[in-house]
């Protein structure tokens, strides 16, 4: 078995996503969320496949987001808490 540890499959670059997962479907996915919209994404993914698991965040490449917009998408991250497979991935973050 294998796991890919960080996707993002929400980008419109496949033809047939469903293609591309079905390839995978005795190994595991991990897509990650980047922000709001890629964060509902990954909740989409993970409801439909059996063998994609999340990852949500807010990637510091999207702090200049204004702070309604910032709490939206910390709000849409809790909501999600009890129908989401989470799996706990921590990444680098420098603090500049």
């Amino acid at each position: 078995m294998f796991i890919d540890t960080h996707c993002h499959l929400d980008y419109n670059e496949y033809d047939d996503l469903d293609k591309v997962i079905d390839k995978m479907k005795d190994n595991i996915i991990i897509v990650s969320g980047v922000d709001y919209n890629t964060n509902k994404v990954v909740l989409d993914l993970c409801a439909k496949y059996t063998n994609v698991y999340g990852t949500m965040g807010l990637h510091p490449e999207y702090f200049n987001i204004s702070p309604k917009e910032l709490e939206k998408t910390i709000a849409g991250i809790w909501q999600t808490k009890e129908h989401f497979k989470p799996v706990p991935v921590f990444s680098n973050v420098e603090f500049v």
